[in-house]
């Protein structure tokens, strides 16, 4: 009992330590959007990063802000990170198609989508909602199979075949699939190496901007598809976006 008593006191005190940093961080960024209002888009800029890079979290608009204020400010990488880590939490086809643009413009590859792209940020963006349905509808059709069963109803041969299909299905998907992670290039000269070594042959060099498809990870070297060949990076050089 006295343990329980003294867990609770200090999670209590732990919340009222943490309380004022929390207001504070909510008071700041309550002062950056005014501040964005007014047409002071460096100060309020300067607040979303902080707060942003201390938390690593932030809201669609705050992150729509702060791409608005580096593409204003012809930052075109730092606009295109915002983005993209908007559109994983708010996709849509004008996302896509403003950062597709953009990206043209400035001669940048990575950025090049089509509806299936769109279909499949979606379903990730969505998966745990997508495969709670899939299984409560595959468990319902099952309840309702074993009920004919019960009552010894006449079931056509192929209802146990498709919700046998159904469900072998729904759990690839739920359990197989994996979104393929992404990263922003975000240092100019970035080494594009043929072997996860600072000493390994340089492949090639390439400016900040571009997006990557990351296939793997070793060590401090990100392993990825570049111009239809393997090559590595260092980690330090790119930004993850989902």
């Amino acid at each position: 009992m006295p343990s329980k008593i003294f867990l609770f006191f200090l999670i209590f005190l732990l919340i009222l330590s943490v309380s004022p940093f929390l207001g504070a961080f909510e008071n700041r960024i309550a002062k950056a959007d005014s501040l964005f209002e007014q047409g002071n888009y460096t100060d309020a800029l300067s607040i979303y990063t902080n707060f942003f890079e201390k938390t690593q979290k932030a809201s669609t608009q705050m992150l729509l802000k702060m791409a608005f204020i580096h593409e204003g400010l012809e930052q075109y990488t730092e606009a295109l990170y915002y983005l993209s880590l908007y559109y994983h939490q708010h996709p849509s086809f004008e996302g896509l198609e403003h950062m597709e643009s953009l990206a043209q413009r400035q001669g940048l590859k990575g950025y090049e989508y089509s509806e299936l792209d769109f279909f499949k940020t979606f379903y990730y963006r969505y998966f745990e909602e997508i495969s709670l349905f899939l299984l409560l509808l595959g468990g319902f059709c099952f309840l309702i199979l074993l009920y004919i069963l019960f009552r010894t109803w006449y079931v056509p041969r192929y209802y146990p075949i498709l919700l046998l299909c159904f469900l072998v299905m729904a759990f690839s998907l739920i359990v197989f699939t994996k979104q393929p992670p992404k990263a922003i290039v975000f240092k100019d000269q970035t080494y594009l190496m043929k072997a996860p070594s600072a000493a390994a042959e340089v492949s090639n060099i390439i400016n900040k901007g571009h997006k990557v498809n990351i296939l793997g990870k070793q060590d401090v070297w990100y392993k990825l598809l570049w111009n239809n060949q393997t090559v590595y990076v260092h980690q330090d050089n790119l930004h993850l976006v989902f």
